[in-house]
């Protein structure tokens, strides 16, 4: 049954248990300023627009590529193949994309994605899934303060294999990997913690205060009562006791982001002063907007893909261009070298094969490779064929030839023949010769001579002259 599938199979040689230094769960996942464990990541995620907004849209454009595996000793686009098929239907309940989404989630917002494939480890997978970061925790062993052993709540152990360092449980049998993020913090015995570390971790205070932002804006809606005030008493008229009762109503009932707007009444004698209420909900408003775009910057979300401010139509898509390149790509190949170096070696004949993507396939990047593809073409330097086959047509009669513009004059061909000078004067031209003489000026050989001198130019065009 999902979401394992029961087998019989031989036991296999673990490690004999040894004294277990540490049982990391949701502990912190890095060390120095603010702790961010799975479970506050994720809540993160889940309850933060701007974290969970950055982090969307980059898992949306990663999953929408489509993986294919290439040979690299013959070059070679294998879009058919056991493993391919089993990445569109990973598991029951997802299909590629949304499991490709999961991955990029768990590893954005955490920092760890931990991916199980089960069946027997030396064959295809059955399934894959994604398991949550809140579920697994890990198990340092004392003496290499490596990682020896993960286990899900609820589920299953994963213990290290002897020899091979691989992570395995037996009843089912089924294997995880472990994909973390860079954590600069010090593991059990000096050497890598055991646990990725949270992006979010340098921008908690950004989030916090984002989300505070809002549940005061909430607040202020949902109440309608004076946005800021300050309250003044008669010290002397209160006793300690007084004093202290009514200093903790106040901070109960009106201090706060979440009691923003509470109309207040009291029997005391109070003076109530009421601050400016437009400067202050104008620094809330600057303060959301400074937030939300120091965590979309977390991410690498060019400005002009979220605010309006920046954004015109020419800046959207070079900015969309540059989130190609150094957010949704580096991601990208990240994630499919994690897959193929966990699944390929299960699958036989598959010691050439790396698991990648193909870039003209992109949408995003298509005005990028139209302009590098024109560029190229005025250099003179490709055929008519070489072209159409970046552009995925078919070739055609004729194709295998160079054309360069007139006005690019070799100043001598590779034959050693100088280039062919005008031997007679041109007639006067209407307009369509004229136009029909300059495109056959411009025809030239692979060696950059011109195909036509001026008497087959002529010859050619006599019945528009």
């Amino acid at each position: 049954m999902w979401p394992f599938k029961s087998q019989q199979k031989q036991a296999l040689p673990f490690m004999q248990t040894k004294s277990i230094a540490a049982q990391c769960g949701q502990a912190i996942l890095s060390s120095g300023g603010e702790a961010v464990g799975a479970g506050q990541a994720l809540y993160y995620y889940e309850t933060v627009g701007p974290v969970a907004d950055a982090i969307n849209r980059i898992a949306d454009e990663v999953c929408s590529v489509r993986p294919i595996l290439k040979n690299t000793r013959t070059g070679e686009i294998i879009k058919d193949h056991k493993l391919l098929a089993l990445l569109k239907n990973p598991n029951p309940i997802q299909r590629y994309q949304a499991f490709i989404k999961s991955f990029v989630v768990y590893y954005l917002a955490t920092g760890n994605n931990f991916l199980v494939a089960t069946g027997q480890i030396d064959r295809p997978p059955l399934e894959l899934t994604n398991l949550t970061p809140r579920s697994v925790s890990v198990t340092a062993e004392s003496k290499d303060g490596l990682a020896y052993q993960y286990t899900v709540s609820g589920a299953a152990t994963y213990t290290r294999t002897p020899i091979d360092y691989r992570f395995v449980t037996l009843n089912p049998e089924a294997e995880m990997f472990h994909s973390r993020d860079l954590n600069t913090g010090q593991g059990l015995t000096g050497g890598q913690p055991l646990l990725g570390a949270s992006r979010l971790r340098p921008h908690v205070g950004d989030i916090k205060q984002n989300s505070a932002v809002a549940t005061h804006n909430i607040s202020l809606l949902d109440r309608s009562g004076v946005p800021s005030v300050i309250i003044s008493v008669d010290r002397s008229s209160l006793s300690d006791e007084e004093f202290t009762t009514l200093w903790s109503q106040l901070q109960t009932w009106y201090a706060g982001a979440q009691n923003a707007g509470r109309l207040m009444l009291s029997t005391l004698d109070q003076k109530v002063d009421v601050l400016n209420a437009e400067k202050i909900d104008m620094n809330f408003g600057e303060l959301f907007k400074q937030t939300k775009e120091e965590i979309f910057g977390l991410f690498k979300i060019p400005l002009p893909l979220i605010s309006a401010d920046t954004m015109t139509l020419a800046n959207f898509e070079a900015a969309n261009i540059v989130f190609y390149i150094s957010t949704v790509l580096p991601l990208l190949k990240y994630i499919l070298e994690e897959l193929g170096s966990f699944l390929l070696p299960r699958y036989k004949g598959s010691e050439d094969l790396v698991l990648t993507y193909d870039k003209n396939a992109m949408e995003a990047l298509e005005p990028l490779r139209m302009d590098r593809l024109k560029k190229i073409t005025d250099m003179g330097v490709i055929t008519i064929d070489e072209i159409r086959s970046e552009l995925a047509f078919d070739e055609v009669a004729g194709g295998d030839d160079i054309y360069k513009p007139m006005n690019e004059i070799p100043v001598a061909s590779t034959s050693g023949v100088k280039p062919e000078r005008p031997t007679q004067p041109m007639p006067a031209l209407n307009s369509s010769a004229a136009k029909l003489i300059d495109i056959l000026r411009q025809q030239k050989t692979v060696t950059g001579e011109r195909r036509f001198s001026d008497a087959e130019i002529i010859e050619i065009a006599g019945e528009e002259l």
